[in-house]
């Protein structure tokens, strides 16, 4: 057995329950959409961020930060989509903006991951924080993506589920508009702080 297992997925659940853009989005979602509606959301976020430690512990990491002109160009991705993000949520409660703007999919939620800095920021730390030399590249790579993706299971299923129990207490009109204003401000403060 590895001897990176407790720690990393300690580091793991940690990194996967603090807010960050997904964390915001699937509560923003969870309240307009329900849970059921946000789960290939989720399904998205466990899979794309698996694969980001995957590659990541296979040198993809090594790579990103050997190429730092990378960095600023996915932080300036990932805030701008933020941002686009935050003026969906902002307008969401509204059942023809809904009926336009379906809940995000499987795949933008796991595209998502590889222009998210907190999920690279995490993948390489995870990857190189927590090793084992007497494991081989493969298993050790496909442990801590395993590790890492199980972790932030109960966090996303956390954070979804905050939203839905808020979105089923809001039934005025203002409260939701107050709710999806503040979780869009939330958005747009994350994009600001992905650019530091």
């Amino acid at each position: 057995m590895p001897s990176f297992l407790l720690p990393l997925a300690l580091y793991a659940f940690v990194m996967s329950i603090t807010p960050g853009p997904n964390n915001v989005m699937l509560a923003a979602s969870g309240a307009a959409y329900g849970m059921r509606r946000t789960a290939p959301h989720m399904l998205g976020i466990w899979v794309g961020f698996g694969a980001i430690v995957f590659i990541s512990a296979l040198g993809m990491g090594e790579l990103l930060l050997s190429l730092p002109f990378l960095i600023p160009a996915l932080k300036v991705a990932a805030s701008l989509y933020l941002l686009y993000l935050a003026y969906l949520i902002a307008r969401a409660g509204n059942p023809k903006i809904e009926a336009r703007h379906p809940p995000k999919g499987f795949t933008g939620a796991a595209l998502f991951q590889f222009i998210n800095p907190k999920g690279w920021t995490g993948a390489i730390t995870a990857v190189t924080a927590f090793q084992d030399s007497a494991i081989g590249l493969i298993p050790q790579a496909s442990t801590k993506a395993a590790i890492c993706t199980a972790a932030a299971i109960p966090c996303a299923l956390a954070w979804a589920g905050f939203g839905t129990v808020i979105g089923h207490i809001l039934s005025e009109p203002r409260a939701i508009l107050i709710f999806n204003a503040s979780m869009a401000a939330l958005t747009v403060a994350t994009a600001v702080l992905v650019l530091y």
